[in-house]
């Protein structure tokens, strides 16, 4: 199993007038349970700032030298599956943990990453 205890840098999407709308955790390094975790507020689901948010991330990833990204999603998760899947994502297994199946998904960011 991956380590747990790997450096995190928290970000938040903001508009002017400093309203959360989500937030998002990068691991500098992969973890059992992926590089990123986020959630949108829930009176700002379902009008794509998920996946604003994602590719934002995506590109603050590739700047810090992560050139594929690992995010794990709950599979009845339909929002952040089709978000993942919007920004590249392709499933690479399907687990349970604790009577919860969880779906693995990667992104490669940089055109060159094998």
């Amino acid at each position: 199993m991956l380590s747990t205890k790997v450096p995190a840098s928290l970000h938040f999407l903001i508009n002017a007038q400093k309203e959360i709308f989500g937030v998002i955790v990068i691991n500098h390094g992969s973890t059992y349970r992926g590089h990123l975790h986020a959630g949108i507020v829930p009176w700002h689901r379902g009008k794509g700032y998920g996946t604003i948010m994602l590719r934002l991330a995506l590109e603050r990833c590739l700047e810090m030298g992560i050139d594929r990204v690992q995010i794990v999603s709950r599979k009845e998760n339909t929002a952040a599956i089709e978000t993942i899947l919007r920004n590249g994502g392709v499933l690479l297994e399907e687990f349970c943990e604790d009577r919860q199946y969880s779906l693995r998904f990667e992104i490669k960011i940089a055109a060159d990453a094998e």
